[in-house]
């Protein structure tokens, strides 16, 4: 099994991303 953990960071960085424009809207 391949671990996850760049599926993880790219989600991580797509929320953290999408929460910003959110807040600057």
């Amino acid at each position: 099994d391949l671990c996850p953990s760049p599926v993880v960071v790219f989600l991580s960085i797509y929320v953290e991303r999408v929460l910003s424009t959110a807040r600057r809207s």
